[in-house]
């Protein structure tokens, strides 16, 4: 939403008018209050609001402050298409960029479903995106060809990279 009203112009070239205006629409999605009360009610480990840094970002930070590692499955988090459209176009990591709306939430395993239907009846979308390991597992992303990654410390947001 900040890329799209910031380079409009820009990406009237890459992106219909339809995505774009879809685009610029996303900063009216930034709440995290329903799901944080549905999951709280529902009992949780931890909820993160997933602002700068990322998805990644905040699974760094939430398994680096409890002494815990985690395996992520890249293509089990959701990405809006507008959104891999533009990122693609500046050529930065959606998974690195300020995901304001969007909120990380560690349960337990016998608690998983019930959290996500608590968060589904609340009309906002949900997906499990990993697991919770030992730290000594370390921080894992695993693409959609099974190779694993490194989740590093959060730098400075992709968003940064291209609001210069």
């Amino acid at each position: 939403g900040i890329i799209a009203g910031d380079f409009e112009e820009e990406l009237s070239e890459v992106l219909t008018a339809e995505e774009l205006a879809e685009a610029k629409a996303l900063l009216s999605h930034v709440s995290v209050v329903k799901e944080g009360v549905a999951a709280g009610k529902l009992g949780t480990h931890g909820m993160h609001d997933v602002t700068e840094g990322g998805v990644l970002g905040a699974v760094w930070e939430m398994c680096h402050i409890a002494g815990l590692g985690a395996e992520i499955w890249e293509r089990e988090i959701p990405l809006h298409p507008v959104t891999v459209k533009i990122s693609e176009h500046f050529g930065i990591n959606p998974l690195r960029l300020i995901s304001s709306g969007c909120m990380l939430i560690m349960v337990s395993p016998e608690r998983r479903e019930a959290v996500m239907a608590g968060i589904r009846d609340a009309g906002v979308e949900v997906s499990c995106i990993g697991r919770v390991c030992e730290s000594f597992t370390g921080l894992r992303l695993m693409d959609e060809n099974g190779m694993i990654s490194e989740i590093t410390p959060p730098e400075p947001d992709e968003l940064y990279k291209v609001v210069k």
